[in-house]
């Protein structure tokens, strides 16, 4: 007998305590427009990040730069996978067109570029880039889950954008006739 109700007390308390974590789980916050125009935008974005981070892994010379891009690839990849999860679950077609996109004629002319060259002119790029995620990410009406993401996308950016400024003036110091260096002289 007292066996039994020990049984039946220790069913009794694994019931309630699923039923306590079935009530007091998450409940899916569908996402609203403003979310769906972030992963929209900011998986394209991702993407060109990836393109210019392959790019500069190939063909940059300068030390500091590649270790840049070294730090930038590593998050990138694992949010782009964030992001194409939420674009698969709420059912989104992706667009063309982002903040911070790069045409083809840049992508094209940062290709043939070699040395100091190619690294200012993709810095400049790359911050070009960088302020279009400001832009993606500057929104007070996302939600919870993308806030946080667009949040932590602003404060990197943002830091990197700095970092790229700094090394962009150093290299354009040296040889202010470099590809890119006009952008700095113009007070971008």
């Amino acid at each position: 007998m007292r066996r039994t109700s020990l049984v039946s007390v220790a069913t009794l308390l694994a019931v309630s305590l699923t039923v306590t974590l079935f009530i007091s789980r998450p409940v899916p916050i569908p996402p609203n427009e403003d979310d769906k125009r972030f992963v929209d935008q900011l998986i394209p974005h991702h993407h060109l990040g990836m393109r210019l981070l392959d790019e500069a892994v190939l063909k940059s010379q300068d030390v500091r730069l590649r270790r840049l891009v070294f730090e930038m690839g590593s998050y990138h990849s694992d949010e782009l996978h964030t992001l194409e999860q939420w674009s698969e679950q709420w059912g989104l077609s992706g667009v063309d067109e982002f903040p911070g996109s790069l045409s083809e004629a840049e992508l094209q002319h940062l290709s043939t570029l070699t040395s100091a060259a190619h690294d200012t002119y993709w810095l400049e790029l790359m911050i070009r880039h960088h302020e279009g995620a400001l832009a993606i990410t500057a929104n007070d009406a996302l939600g919870r889950r993308t806030r946080t993401m667009a949040e932590t996308v602003a404060d990197v950016q943002r830091q990197q954008i700095f970092e790229m400024h700094e090394l962009l003036t150093d290299l354009c110091n040296d040889d202010a006739s470099l590809t890119g260096c006009d952008y700095v002289a113009a007070g971008q």
